[in-house]
């Protein structure tokens, strides 16, 4: 028996979860029921096409684009991008579950592999691991995860993964031992966007202009002699004696001139473009290589946010096979309900949810509790105590009213005032009559009374003023500070 043979027996004897043995039941050997040939041309027409745009043009496939990898600077993007999302810390929610420890004991091992594998879906569009379990006394666990060529497979119709030997009957992949990652896939691109297809010409143009680079270098490293002389024979063999290829004899009279452009600098503007084009296709921009003469502080600040942006979109690719596989071993073991798989920085993380839970907290919102505390940060039992929050004074009905102004508004000092000063104290007198209130004393008396701390106050008088119209009080302002210049005016003329 075949290898091929073998293996369809192993999965066609294998039973369809939920249903019956006699029901699941298939025949040993399918080609013995069905017109082989015949099968096997329906299967590949069957197949869905790749129709991505540039391999079609280019006549290549994708499992060419490896080739792409080579090119320094692609390889550069790619390990930045790629080691960046391994470096992520990940772990398994809620982490105080039974299930979840075991996970983790399990996925420590091949979670770099795992991740490895997943990333690829970036750059080729799709990607497919097979995962090998082994027994264990803890249960059903991993023995080794490793990346197929994606060469080997295809989507069918229904979007299931085939296996396609290369003879024999086309094998249906099982989704528990097959992890298949694909990156923006649609009903016109099933096999997803490939990265590197959009970078095929760039590297194609790059390669080839340094190619040309190193002919221009050989033909115009070395000087071109060109000797008038009498004996034109005798005048090439002593220069190539000397080791000197490029000489040219001429006549008396003849004349040779070389047109060149006088422009230096060609070759480093072009490859210069095509490395930022490879750079921003693959980090989003430009400023990782190379930060140039104008960089700065703030334009780094931003493009590592926008590195930030490209790892969130990796880490959501990646994450989806990752719990594949954990919803795969909860199903296998009888654990349940799967646990969430997570990437993210945790002190990042950490902090945000604490600001969060913070001003929930104050806000009377929410209580924490432990069995949150201990699943959310990470806490042991013994870690902590719950005290009770602090009570907020209370706040009398009636507020208390000074009978004495305070010194600061006092009017005792009216009388150094001179003549002119008295006139604009008393014209800022009348203009404060004039102005409403931006809110009135029961609003300001509610805040006061529902305010659970001084910042909450600050919120909610900052609520009332945005209500408060400002029409008539930018136009008494006006009239004041105008009447404030015409008086100053005045008492300068006076005064002169």
């Amino acid at each position: 028996m075949s290898i091929f043979s073998y293996v369809r027996q192993k999965f066609a004897d294998r039973p369809i979860p939920g249903t019956s043995l006699a029901s699941a039941y298939k025949p040993k050997d399918p080609r013995l029921f069905d017109e082989e040939a015949v099968y096997a041309l329906s299967t590949w027409i069957n197949r869905f096409p790749d129709l991505d745009t540039v391999l079609v043009k280019a006549g290549l496939t994708r499992a060419s684009l490896r080739v792409l990898e080579y090119d320094d600077e692609v390889a550069q993007c790619i390990d930045t991008r790629r080691e960046a999302l391994i470096a992520t810390p990940w772990r398994i929610e809620p982490q105080a579950s039974r299930s979840a420890k075991r996970l983790n004991e399990m996925l420590a091992p091949h979670i770099e592999t795992l991740l490895r594998g997943a990333f690829n879906a970036l750059l080729y569009g799709y990607s497919v691991q097979e995962v090998v379990y082994n027994q264990g006394s803890k249960g059903i666990g991993i023995e080794s995860i490793s990346e197929k060529p994606l060469e080997w497979f295809y989507l069918s119709p229904s979007g299931i993964l085939v296996y396609r030997p290369l003879t024999g009957i086309d094998i249906q992949c099982d989704p528990q031992k097959y992890l298949l990652t694909r990156r923006q896939p649609s009903y016109r691109m099933p096999y997803g966007e490939a990265l590197l297809s959009r970078l095929y010409w760039t590297v194609f143009f790059r390669g080839h202009g340094k190619k040309f680079w190193a002919k221009f270098l050989e033909r115009f490293g070395e000087p071109l002699l060109i000797g008038k002389v009498a004996d034109q024979a005798k005048f090439v063999q002593d220069i190539a004696t000397l080791g000197i290829a490029a000489a040219l004899p001429v006549q008396e009279g003849d004349s040779v001139d070389a047109i060149t452009v006088t422009q230096s600098g060609e070759f480093e503007r072009f490859d210069s473009m095509l490395s930022k084009s490879i750079q921003k296709m693959i980090l989003g921009q430009t400023l990782t290589s190379d930060v140039g003469k104008s960089g700065s502080f703030a334009a780094a600040k931003v493009h590592d946010q926008v590195r930030l942006d490209k790892r969130n979109a990796d880490m959501r690719l990646v994450s989806t096979t990752v719990q594949t596989l954990i919803d795969n071993l909860c199903a296998l073991n009888g654990w349940g309900a799967p646990p969430s798989f997570t990437m993210a920085d945790n002190t990042g993380l950490e902090q945000d949810r604490a600001t969060r839970d913070a001003l929930l907290v104050e806000k009377g919102v929410l209580k924490l509790t432990e069995a949150y505390l201990l699943d959310r940060y990470d806490f042991r039992p013994g870690d902590f105590e719950i005290v009770a929050a602090p009570t907020a004074p209370a706040v009398p009905d009636v507020l208390p009213v000074p009978t004495d102004p305070p010194a600061m508004f006092s009017r005792a000092t009216a009388s150094t005032f001179t003549a002119a000063q008295t006139v604009i104290e008393n014209g800022i007198s009348e203009t404060i009559g004039q102005l409403n209130a931006p809110m009135t004393g029961e609003d300001l008396k509610q805040a006061i009374l529902s305010a659970h701390s001084p910042a909450d106050l600050e919120d909610r008088l900052g609520v009332l003023l945005q209500k408060a119209d400002r029409t008539h009080f930018n136009e008494v302002m006006s009239r004041a500070l105008f009447a404030a210049d015409v008086i100053g005016y005045v008492h300068a003329q006076d005064g002169a």
